[in-house]
């Protein structure tokens, strides 16, 4: 998925794939928001949604937001813990995760990953209700 302005969508997943491989490649700061209950992110049939993000980033304000993060198959899985995983297999730019607060949860420098975690809190439909809970590198 090459984001050379801010999108809403990206491809469905093939079937058997859960991971998706963005590229920001606009050398501006650019958004990709996906909305997780949408057929355009997260395929109705046999197409896994993803759940692993392989980032390139050209510029440090890029950032990728998880709309209604806890669906699955436009299924309310709140019941759940939906694992996202974000790497970022640029060189030179961090890149900002965010939920539908669009508050940043995890900046992902290159050769790093985040692993976070969403979790719903009362109506699912409710994107503010949606919030990823990210792990941060730790101090040894």
């Amino acid at each position: 998925c090459n984001i050379a302005a801010d999108a809403t969508a990206c491809q469905v997943a093939a079937t058997g794939d859960a991971a998706l491989q963005v590229t920001f490649s606009q050398s501006a700061a650019t958004s990709l928001v996906l909305d997780m209950s949408s057929t355009t992110s997260c395929g109705a049939s046999g197409e896994f949604c993803p759940q692993v993000f392989m980032v390139t980033s050209d510029h440090v304000g890029n950032t990728l937001a998880l709309s209604l993060c806890s669906y699955y198959k436009q299924s309310d899985y709140s019941s759940h813990i939906i694992t996202y995983t974000f790497m970022n297999v640029g060189n030179t730019h961090a890149f900002t995760v965010m939920d539908g607060n669009q508050i940043g949860r995890a900046v992902v420098p290159p050769g790093a990953l985040r692993e976070c975690f969403c979790h719903c809190s009362g109506t699912c439909a409710t994107d503010t209700n949606n919030r990823l809970y990210c792990t941060h590198a730790s101090q040894r």
